[in-house]
């Protein structure tokens, strides 16, 4: 996924608002950014909007409804 050597940022509703903000800005600060969202769709678009705006960013999605224990330690795992 990313070099172990760098930094990576997790960011739990990262396909809108302060969410998608911050995972932006993290990009393009150079860190690897690993958005997690509920909807496979709207990762995807985000995702893509980053690498549009900063094109070296490093970014990749995970899935989670984080109101659900089972699907967190899904995730966590």
């Amino acid at each position: 996924m990313f070099e172990s050597s760098a930094k990576v940022c997790l960011i739990t509703g990262g396909t809108s608002g302060i969410g998608a903000a911050a995972a932006l800005e993290i990009a393009r600060t150079g860190a690897a950014v690993v958005i997690v969202g509920r909807k496979v769709r709207k990762c995807i678009q985000q995702v893509n909007k980053i690498k549009r705006e900063v094109p070296a960013a490093h970014v990749d999605y995970l899935t989670a409804d984080l109101s659900s224990q089972q699907q967190v330690r899904r995730l966590a795992s």
